[in-house]
């Protein structure tokens, strides 16, 4: 009995000190003063809790908040809330963040549709479609009957880009059949087959260059017409002249392309009749 106190006492420590260097994790904290901030303790004290946040336009941030200052903490423990706050750093594109957190979900639930598709997106966001690709087909492997439609699609559409076309058609053929009632679900799944010929064939590629080239040139339309408002001269007229400029002076490093000429009065009409700075200066170019 003796042996069996130790042993729990000792795991009881172990998780504790375990505990002690991990975030603890925290949803929301409401202030006394009536607001809120939702983020991820990373670190807390009898006196302070350190909060990391998003932080608007991507990253995060961290910031120390009085323990006086608060009311109450509520965490997300449920897998629903721990899953919705992962979203919410992979919509605001903090990728390194969101997949920390989706990794750790997935460890814990490896058969969870939501939880593999979230990981699989960050990754995929940070360049790691080979990877994303594992994450995926390790829930195909998991879970052969009942899968998810949804991460079927998008195991489909990684498989287009990494160049695996036969294979993305079959999964998106796969995931309409799981759902047959299912119109919209049905549609997805062709407009996902359909697309996989337009990108092997590159017609998607030559639409999105086309579609930047367009916003550019409206980019650069609405640029050219500020500038002949606001400045009063032509803007193509004054890029033409300064790349005319440029190339003279390229072809003779000798050419002068700018010119200062400076005048002076007599000495002693200078010291009678003290200029303002600059005001004697006339420069020509």
């Amino acid at each position: 009995m003796s042996r069996f106190l130790a042993a729990l006492a000792f795991a009881l420590v172990a998780s504790l000190l375990a505990l002690d260097g991990v975030a603890v994790r925290a949803e929301t904290i409401y202030l006394k003063g009536g607001s809120k901030l939702t983020g991820r303790i990373v670190e807390q004290s009898d006196d302070w809790v350190k909060l990391e946040v998003a932080v608007e336009g991507g990253g995060s941030a961290v910031i120390s908040l009085k323990r006086s200052r608060i009311e109450r903490i509520e965490k997300a423990d449920s897998l629903d809330e721990r899953i919705e706050a992962a979203q919410r750093r992979l919509d605001m594109r903090m990728d390194l963040e969101a997949e920390r957190d989706f990794r750790e979900l997935v460890r814990e639930n490896p058969r969870h549709a939501r939880a593999r598709a979230g990981l699989a997106r960050a990754l995929y966001n940070q360049g790691k479609l080979a990877e994303a690709l594992k994450t995926l087909d390790h829930y195909l492997l998991l879970v052969p009957q009942g899968r998810d439609p949804q991460l079927m699609l998008l195991a489909a559409e990684y498989r287009m880009y990494a160049g695996e076309y036969a294979e993305a058609k079959n999964l998106a053929r796969e995931a309409a059949a799981l759902e047959p009632q299912n119109s919209a679900l049905r549609e997805q799944a062709a407009a996902l087959t359909r697309r996989v010929d337009r990108y092997r064939d590159g017609t998607e590629a030559a639409e999105q260059k086309a579609a930047q080239q367009k916003a550019e040139a409206e980019k650069r339309a609405s640029e050219r017409a500020g500038f002949d408002r606001t400045v009063g001269s032509n803007m193509d007229a004054c890029e033409a002249a300064a790349d005319l400029l440029y190339w003279m002076r390229e072809a003779n490093q000798n050419l002068p392309v700018a010119a200062r000429v400076e005048l002076r009065a007599d000495a002693r009409a200078e010291a009678r009749f003290p200029p303002e700075p600059e005001e004697n200066l006339l420069y020509f170019v």
